[in-house]
């Protein structure tokens, strides 16, 4: 199994329903890769240092999950979520976080 991490930049204004349904959706995801979703953490809102799509604050979510493989159409359904201003997918390997996708939308 591989582990990855996948840091999810969410506009503030979004509900606490609408957080919970966007980690579902890419809980989702990762299962139908054959993978689990191994911890989740919802950092509270945060200044930006740069306004993304008109938003100053965002929410930061980062799941770490195992999965065998990968598919290339994994980070391509995370960037079509209109809730997602930005993502970001780490390949573990080693005890070191190697960049594998970078998203913006």
């Amino acid at each position: 199994m591989k582990h990855y991490e996948l840091a999810l930049v969410l506009p503030v204004g979004l509900s606490e329903e609408k957080v919970k349904a966007v980690i579902a959706k890419i809980s989702e995801l990762i299962k139908n890769e054959k993978g689990q979703l191994l911890k989740e953490t919802i950092w509270p809102k945060k200044a930006l240092a740069y306004p993304i799509k008109k938003q100053k604050e965002a929410l930061f979510v980062f799941l770490n999950f195992s999965v065998p493989t990968l598919s290339s159409l994994f980070p391509g359904k995370i960037k079509l979520m209109e809730e997602v201003l930005r993502f970001l997918l780490l390949k573990k390997k080693g005890g070191e976080d190697l960049v594998k996708t970078q998203g913006k939308n």
